[in-house]
């Protein structure tokens, strides 16, 4: 769901004016709603895993296993 409104308003806008003329930057505005849709789901998809992994020390083993159980949980819910 994430960047669906702002690549559908991008997509939005008219090929042509009324006047028959192309729509200015039409297309520049869809690539770059694309781009910082992609751009934003591959950081936070690639960094999130070894963010969370740094944060969680080998000291704290009750965060270990918080941690262990919640991805548990997330993985059961997305599942179904």
């Amino acid at each position: 769901m994430r960047g669906v409104v702002s690549l559908a308003v991008a997509l939005a806008l008219p090929l042509v004016r009324d006047d028959g003329s192309p729509f200015p930057f039409r297309e520049e505005l869809v690539f770059a709603a694309f781009v910082a849709i992609v751009t934003t789901l591959l950081v936070q998809g690639l960094s999130l895993g070894p963010l969370f992994a740094s944060s969680v020390s080998p000291r704290k083993p009750m965060a270990r296993r918080w941690c262990a159980s919640a991805a548990h949980r997330s993985s059961l819910r997305n599942a179904s």
